[in-house]
């Protein structure tokens, strides 16, 4: 890192996978850490999703140097927004069902190395993509996916972690009635049923969605599929788990944007980061430089 960590506060999500694994052992050890590099270390339990955007500004303006998020994705977001409002590095360690970030990032799995990080690493500088103030380091999604994000239960999500996603999108696709939506993206227009707008390669599962993209580029991959019937839906990502974009499936067109107007005539729901972010219409942009985050010295290739 550039200067010394002084003070850092660490948001954990007691409810997460990899916090309610030997969870009080794993705080004191973090904390032995960092008074061994002469820092101290003050922990925050996450209540419920937005505990951390509701009080955690006010919590983090009291001179710390470091703000620590402990869970998956959606934790990563919550202070991720309240470090890039108060300008202050982020460190991840990985915990919770998805941590596409982390994974991209080239944070450890390992939850003795991803410490190491927090107290060793440099930081890298990300952009992020903005709905309505809100912003995400991952990817936005528009249409099934969000629906699926808006139904899955916390409870499914602890007890079979990433495959929760599948059981309750399988419930849900006979369902969805796969609207239109509408793209305005820098000049040029699209229509498609799902909307997917990426800050790195990875999607939900691992897939490699958007190959092209990079949190530290200057631009986000927009993904337009155009699947208009649950047939069509699982086609597209069977095809995708099988050959990946190689076929280059007709019913699916990729662009680089900075701006991005969505509408429809229908409440299609909304993601950021795999939690629900209400319906549209919403307008989406790049935010270049929004946050610094610790990644190892030498990350893995």
């Amino acid at each position: 890192m550039g200067r010394k960590v002084l003070r850092a506060i660490l948001f954990y999500n007691p409810a997460a996978r990899g916090p309610r694994s030997g969870l009080e052992r794993k705080l004191e050890s973090i904390a032995s850490r960092f008074r061994a590099h002469n820092s101290l270390l003050d922990t925050v339990a996450i209540e419920g999703p937005g505990h951390v955007l509701e009080t955690g500004e006010d919590r983090c303006s009291r001179g710390y140097d470091l703000l620590i998020a402990w869970g998956g994705d959606g934790t990563v977001n919550e202070v991720g927004n309240v470090a890039s409002r108060l300008q202050l590095p982020i460190g991840i360690l990985p915990g919770g069902t998805i941590n596409l970030l982390a994974d991209e990032l080239g944070i450890p799995s390992s939850f003795e190395l991803a410490c190491e990080v927090l107290l060793t690493g440099k930081r890298r500088t990300l952009k992020a993509g903005r709905a309505d103030g809100r912003l995400f380091f991952a990817m936005a999604g528009i249409g099934f996916d969000a629906e699926v994000c808006r139904k899955v239960s916390a409870t499914s999500k602890r007890l079979l972690g990433s495959l929760a996603f599948v059981a309750t999108g399988l419930r849900a696709l006979p369902f969805y009635g796969f609207p239109t939506i509408s793209v305005h993206c820098d000049g040029i227009s699209f229509n498609g049923t799902q909307i997917i707008l990426s800050n790195i390669p990875r999607y939900a599962c691992s897939l490699r969605l958007a190959p092209a993209a990079d949190p530290s580029g200057p631009a986000l991959d927009l993904g337009v599929l155009k699947a208009y019937s649950a047939f069509g839906y699982l086609g597209f990502f069977a095809q995708l788990l099988l050959f990946g974009l190689h076929s280059r499936p007709p019913e699916w067109t990729h662009y680089k944007g900075w701006t991005f107007a969505l509408t429809s005539n229908d409440p299609v729901p909304v993601q950021l980061d795999g939690e629900p972010h209400g319906t549209l219409p919403m307008d989406f942009e790049v935010v270049p430089d929004a946050l610094e985050a610790l990644v190892s010295q030498d990350p893995p290739p």
